[in-house]
């Protein structure tokens, strides 16, 4: 009886064994066809948008300031999420600007991060320390003007004017002073060009009130002349700054030779050009 009683148990007790077996070879199968399904597919690859969704503000940077590097980011990324602190191999993965851009700054300026430290805003500079005895590089014409023309703006560093961020145009009123009340601050380079503010350019119609400042007395005698020199704008007989016109200019010997024989010059009788009355 003994001996029938423990093979019974011994029965038993495989049962469970045996099924756990079964459910385990089971599940094997059942995971390996999952696994096949998973994988039967190629994904496509990442949208941009895709991509934004981790890295924020990356996407952020690029879609408000990213200029032409607005494209697929895996452009550049061509190996991404392979960092490991423990090789260390961030520069490894990370993008060359060499790749796209061989020396656009010349063979001085060969740090591209320095300046344009966020790749994803590369118009945004912000280090004008760096590029203080270097903006001639690139912009040649403005540096060759201060240069050639000297003038207190030639001794001003690029960026006391540039300020802020690079390709910032300032307003000439952040320093200067208008000519009259009322001046609009845009009008200042149609005589001034910024880079050599004293090659002053002006036109026929350039407006009498801008020589006022500094010619007060004479703007003062023109306004007040009854004389047809009233109606007369100033720069159409002064076409250069600082050009004092023959009267002859305009005025064909009005008088006969016997009084110009004896009045060797206009201002003789005509003493105020700006107020011409006879003597």
């Amino acid at each position: 009886m003994r001996a029938r009683g423990d093979a019974y148990r011994n029965r038993a007790a495989g049962l469970p064994a045996a099924l756990l077996a079964g459910l385990l070879l089971f599940g094997a199968v059942t995971a390996w066809a999952a696994g096949e399904e998973l994988y039967a597919v190629d994904p496509a690859p990442m949208t941009v948008a895709e991509c934004g969704r981790c890295h924020v503000v990356h996407f952020q940077a690029l879609k408000a300031s990213g200029g032409k590097h607005r494209f697929d980011c895996r452009e550049c990324h061509q190996v991404f999420h392979a960092y490991n602190p423990r090789r260390d191999n961030y520069a490894a993965i990370m993008p060359q600007c060499g790749t796209c851009h061989d020396l656009p700054h010349g063979n001085k300026l060969v740090e591209c991060l320095s300046c344009h430290d966020n790749p994803h805003s590369p118009l945004l500079l912000q280090e004008f320390k760096l590029l203080t005895n270097y903006c001639g590089e690139c912009h040649r014409g403005p540096a060759e003007e201060l240069a050639k023309f000297p003038s207190a703006h030639t001794k001003q560093p690029c960026a006391a004017c540039h300020s802020q961020q690079h390709g910032r145009i300032p307003s000439c009123a952040e320093c200067h002073q208008p000519h009259y009340t009322g001046q609009a601050a845009d009008t200042c380079q149609a005589c001034h060009p910024v880079h050599k503010p004293l090659q002053i350019d002006f036109t026929a119609t350039t407006e009498s009130k801008n020589c006022s400042t500094c010619h007060a007395e004479a703007f003062g005698h023109w306004t007040a002349t009854k004389s047809k020199h009233g109606k007369v704008n100033c720069t159409v007989c002064h076409t250069r700054h600082a050009m004092i016109p023959k009267c002859t200019d305009c005025h064909q010997a009005p008088h006969n030779p016997n009084m110009l024989a004896r009045f060797k010059s206009c201002l003789d009788c005509h003493f105020d050009p700006h107020n011409p009355p006879v003597k």
